[in-house]
């Protein structure tokens, strides 16, 4: 047998390589040294546990073929049933020379608005919402909590991470497309 000579490195670009949304790609950077690697490297993507699916970008593939450095996409094609089932590795004539598990989430959200619903107990803001509107409902109301004489209403996101055992952080951004104020009919700011 013999033993390969090339240090493959997996290292992250701009993603953490914990985890692959469903549908989308995670960029990874990928370091051969030497460089370029005599041998060449192959990039091998492999279900551990369980189903799903993972899948370079670049081929629609399980298999990557590499000799230099380069930075690669690795795509989640269906929901991990359990945590870090799917593993990279590089191999070299073979050999393995360095792996990464990663898990492929697929997070819903539900969005809960209507006269029957109240904000979720298991909500940490629900005693803060309280306190400012006077009411758990999920309603269109006259605030009579400490927004007092407030119009609003009350909405609450729901979300939910599959796998269920996974551990790792995940992060929503929310970005605000307008305010406005009303000074009885009139709009008064924006």
């Amino acid at each position: 047998m013999v033993v390969p000579t090339a240090i493959v490195m997996l290292s992250i670009l701009r993603v953490r390589l914990d985890a692959v949304r469903k549908d989308m790609t995670a960029h990874i950077q990928v370091t051969v040294s030497p460089n370029p690697s005599p041998e060449g490297v192959t990039l091998h993507l492999r279900t551990r546990t369980g189903t799903d699916s993972a899948l370079f970008a670049a081929n629609n593939s399980s298999n990557l073929y590499i000799t230099t450095s380069t930075d690669v996409e690795i795509k989640g094609i269906s929901q991990s049933s359990t945590a870090n089932n799917i593993r990279l590795e590089a191999l070299v004539e073979g050999v393995g020379v360095n792996a990464r598990d990663f898990t492929v989430l697929f997070v819903t959200f539900a969005f809960r608005n209507s006269q029957s619903q109240t904000v979720s107990s298991t909500n940490s803001g629900a005693n803060d919402y309280l306190l400012k509107v006077g009411t758990l409902g999920l309603v269109t109301r006259l605030s009579r909590g400490t927004l007092n004489n407030y119009w609003g209403t009350g909405v609450e996101l729901v979300g939910a991470v599959s796998p269920t055992n996974y551990t790792g952080i995940v992060t929503l951004r929310r970005t605000m497309d307008a305010k406005c104020t009303y000074n009885n009919h009139s709009h008064s700011t924006m």
